[in-house]
């Protein structure tokens, strides 16, 4: 079964995103903080990532920085994102293994599901 590992605080997204990625055959793994990030990834090596950067507890670019020294952006696709829709947010995203950031009031969940849909069907 396909999976993917969601970090998320807003437990209304998390809801949103479980429903919608279930829908599309995905079994759901969460945390609202990611300090377990890198053992989740380990344990679970899921399809992709979601990556919330403004997570309580630690900057989700330090997560993803930490995510890049442990070679795992390389294997297991990371996509971003946050209320911090800047270029200079999704460069830097980008430069630490990402491949892809979303601005999360540009887009509905729904299209966010299927950005992340895409990104994994194109790995």
């Amino acid at each position: 079964m396909k999976k993917i590992i969601i970090i998320e605080d807003d437990l209304q997204l998390i809801g949103i995103y479980k429903h919608e990625f279930q829908k599309n055959g995905f079994t759901v793994i969460h945390s609202e903080t990611g300090f377990d990030l890198v053992g989740l990834i380990k344990e679970n090596q899921p399809d992709a990532v979601l990556l919330d950067l403004l997570v309580p507890g630690i900057r989700g670019l330090e997560l993803l920085a930490q995510l890049q020294k442990e070679g795992l952006t390389e294997k297991y696709p990371v996509i971003t994102y946050s209320a911090l829709a800047t270029k200079m947010v999704a460069g830097k995203s980008k430069k630490l293994g990402a491949k892809l950031h979303i601005g999360k009031s540009d887009y509905t969940s729904q299209e966010i599901v299927k950005k992340v849909l895409g990104v994994i069907k194109g790995k």
